[in-house]
């Protein structure tokens, strides 16, 4: 993957959000209240069971494909204005928490958010499938937790961007599911992610390579999405 550096930072790309929906009021409460986590679950799996709000794979491709629309329409304002690719992660400063939440939405150019494309196309759909409703606010904390081990771990003068490390979140939640749920389907679609995404495990070790790949954001993404499975 291509990365761009200038004289005062470099950009560390990570290169491999299901859509809030009626359910965002549980998505705050789950995450400020583990009490209220539990009753927002139990809450959608009524709906579930009683058949309302159900959310059907068709919904979950179209989730998937509006994220990823939104992933190419921020990529054409980057080519028009490239000061966008700044509003990143910056390691360790102020500035730099806002890009723990615009940094996935940012790409260094075409290749490296065709790359990511897929991970998002692929992994996206199998974890919009399998969680249905709940897929909103499991996703809300592996997408922050993704963003902030390399703000705390990443190098100083450096700029994180890019969506693997929330793809990385979804691919550590997929191949631990099955473990944590002990459920045929669970085993079977974490089986079917580790056959085609295992080799990506790779990616969550430093990587000293011609172009500089933030692993801070692949293993942070990629711890993230356990403890949220667990």
């Amino acid at each position: 993957l291509i990365a761009e550096s200038s004289p005062d930072c470099s950009f560390q790309v990570s290169g491999f959000p299901v859509s809030i929906n009626h359910f965002l009021l549980a998505n705050i409460l789950f995450l400020s209240s583990p009490v209220s986590g539990r009753r927002c679950r139990k809450k959608s799996e009524v709906l579930m069971r009683s058949g309302k709000g159900r959310f059907t794979n068709r919904q979950a491709l179209r989730t998937v494909l509006g994220i990823i629309g939104l992933l190419w329409l921020v990529l054409l304002l980057t080519l028009v204005i490239p000061s966008i690719k700044y509003l990143g992660i910056r390691p360790r400063t102020l500035i730099g928490l806002a890009g723990i939440l615009a940094a996935p939405l940012i790409h260094d150019g075409i290749i490296h958010c065709a790359a990511n494309t897929m991970g998002i196309l692929i992994l996206g759909f199998l974890f919009a499938g399998l969680e249905k409703q709940r897929a909103g606010y499991i996703l809300i904390p592996i997408y922050l937790l993704s963003g902030l081990g390399p703000w705390v771990f990443g190098a100083a003068n450096s700029i994180h961007i890019g969506a693997s490390g929330v793809i990385y979140g979804l691919l550590g939640y997929l191949l631990t599911i099955g473990f944590f749920r002990r459920h045929f389907k669970t085993i079977l679609l974490s089986i079917l992610v580790l056959v085609l995404y295992g080799g990506a495990l790779w990616g969550i070790f430093p990587s000293y390579g011609r172009f500089p790949i933030s692993w801070e954001g692949h293993l942070s993404g990629f711890l993230a999405g356990v403890l949220v499975a667990w």
